[in-house]
């Protein structure tokens, strides 16, 4: 049986990544001063955080459409049996919905639609682990479903914002902004709950978020051989490194990936940002 395996931008994929184990990527949309771009392809991080910030309007991310979806699973049809479909929680963005849509439009072949019920490189890691099973040869489909699903249920995502600006502006999270909108110096640390962004903590200083981003990845995974871990950041490479280096040395996972967040996710995070992603593994 041959199994494909598609995902969104929004999962934070690096490129090598992507080409090496065949990943096929739909682009989350961009619209920046009424032009549409596509994140992956069209702009890389930087590019698109200079455009930001001088955007007359703030820009908005909308969910790739049916067609796209009905076009890409067409085409996957003529070389694949089944395929997998791995994307950001639909509390986040209406991708999953768009995929399901299609898959039910798109016969003679077997797809799988999988709601992450996360975001970014915390997705990342279950788009990973999928495309590992798929390279093995060594299990059904349904046995990567299974144990996408049980993956999914121990993923943990915390993200430390330096500005509260963006939130404000995407107006896509207004909750967490008034929690924390109290403490102007705060930076705040959210996370990923039942599917849905939510606060986890403030903290007064910028390492203070990097120490508890550090406490909760050692807390999170300790007496694991066997964890997956990921560290990403926008503007912030510095810290980001350090942390990676730190928790690799004490974690020692088996899966590690690093890297920038997506421009879809700068939209609400802004520069400064750094987040860290695990699953403890079984």
């Amino acid at each position: 049986m041959s199994i494909a395996l598609v995902t969104d931008s929004s999962t934070n994929l690096s490129a090598e990544t992507i080409e090496r184990f065949g990943i096929h990527l739909i682009p989350i949309l961009l619209t920046i001063d009424g032009e549409v771009v596509r994140e992956h392809y069209d702009v890389t991080p930087e590019m698109y955080y200079q455009r930001l910030v001088l955007a007359l309007d703030h820009p908005t991310t909308n969910q790739p459409s049916v067609d796209t979806f009905i076009e890409m699973y067409t085409r996957l049809r003529a070389r694949y049996d089944t395929i997998i479909s791995v994307h950001v929680s639909s509390l986040l963005s209406g991708t999953v919905a768009s995929a399901q849509r299609a898959a039910r439009s798109v016969e003679d072949v077997d797809i799988h639609v999988i709601d992450s019920l996360n975001m970014s490189y915390a997705a990342g890691l279950l788009v990973h682990e999928a495309a590992r099973l798929i390279a093995s040869g060594e299990h059904s489909v349904e046995q990567i479903v299974a144990r996408l699903q049980r993956m999914r249920d121990g993923l943990h995502l915390y993200v430390m914002l330096d500005d509260l600006a963006f939130l404000e502006r995407s107006g896509r999270i207004g909750r967490v902004v008034r929690v924390v909108g109290s403490l102007l110096d705060a930076k705040p640390v959210i996370t990923i709950k039942q599917g849905g962004l939510d606060i986890y903590e403030r903290v007064r200083s910028r390492q203070a978020g990097i120490d508890l981003l550090r406490t909760l990845a050692v807390q999170g995974t300790q007496g694991s051989s066997g964890a997956h871990l990921a560290v990403a950041h926008f503007r912030a490479a510095e810290e980001a490194d350090d942390l990676l280096t730190d928790l690799a040395a004490t974690i020692n996972p088996v899966i590690c990936l690093s890297g920038e967040i997506a421009p879809s996710l700068i939209t609400h995070s802004g520069p400064g940002t750094v987040g860290v992603a695990w699953w403890r593994g079984d």
